[in-house]
């Protein structure tokens, strides 16, 4: 046989034989919370399980596909401003992530690069002024103490500002951490926001001590009223007691009191009741009593 046809052979078999040997070798398995991005000659794939490198025509990177948090902590001089000129102290937490698709895991990886994209330091300078603006915005629709009660809608509302597609990214979540007053002392009464601020909580807490003390003054009013009617009873309790012992001429006794009451129950309920039955009545009624 030609020799050229035994080398053509060997050539051949050899080819067949390097990728079967490459393969175990080029296949990559994707580690949990990340993704195998494949630039290949004319285009690039994203595996998210495991997929074929292959040497020299294939380039092979991991992207970081876990949750991150991105911390806002607004307080001080550096404290959102409320509708009401209110400044207050906000923190909160953002939770984002890459989406799980291939073109958004594309967008990122060919935007900031796969080592780039789960870097804390990178994602805080992408999205925190994004973030900070957006509590900004949302806080600015609302008094200070609408902003305090209703955390559910000022989060939602940051939701709306913001989207949840964010490049290649989505927001999942926002924590609402901390909504506080900026304390006073920390304001600049030269800034104008701040000084119509510190006019507006004046104004709320001398209304607080105006409404504090009519509420502490209707209190002392009643309790006054309450303390006259008692003693008036008093009053009518031991004149009636004192007649009805001129009456009969004697000390009361215990029996006395109940024919008296028994009496006063004939008076005023009328043939509805007779004289023994009142009588057993209150005498089952003393006894209870003991």
């Amino acid at each position: 046989m030609d020799p050229s046809l035994w080398i053509a052979i060997a050539l051949m078999g050899l080819l067949l034989l390097v990728p079967l040997l490459v393969l175990p070798f080029a296949y990559v398995r994707v580690e949990s919370g990340k993704a195998l991005v494949v630039n290949k000659l004319n285009r690039s794939e994203v595996y998210f399980v495991g997929g074929l490198v292959m040497p020299i025509v294939h380039r092979g990177e991991t992207i970081d596909m876990s949750p991150k948090t991105i911390s806002i902590d607004r307080r001080g001089k550096e404290g959102i401003i409320c509708r009401d000129r209110i400044r207050a102290d906000v923190a909160a937490q953002f939770h984002v992530r890459i989406n799980r698709t291939q073109e958004d895991v594309l967008r990122v990886a060919h935007g900031i690069g796969c080592a780039r994209a789960g870097d804390q330091a990178t994602l805080e300078q992408l999205f925190s002024a994004k973030f900070a603006e957006a509590l900004e915005t949302a806080a600015s629709q609302l008094d200070f103490e609408e902003l305090s009660r209703m955390r559910e809608e000022f989060r939602e509302q940051v939701f709306a500002i913001i989207g949840r597609d964010l490049d290649g990214y989505v927001l999942d979540d926002i924590a609402i951490d901390r909504i506080e007053q900026t304390p006073l002392e920390v304001l600049d009464p030269n800034n104008i926001l701040d000084a119509e601020g510190i006019k507006k909580i004046v104004e709320i807490t001398e209304e607080r001590g105006r409404h504090r003390a009519e509420i502490e003054a209707a209190a002392r009013r009643r309790r006054l009223e309450l303390d006259t009617l008692v003693a008036e009873l008093e009053h009518r309790k031991a004149d009636a007691l004192g007649r009805f012992q001129r009456d009969i001429g004697r000390p009361l006794t215990e029996a006395d009191l109940r024919a008296r009451i028994a009496a006063l129950l004939v008076e005023h309920y009328g043939p509805r009741i007779d004289a023994s039955a009142a009588q057993a009545l209150v005498a089952t009624d003393a006894d209870a009593d003991g």
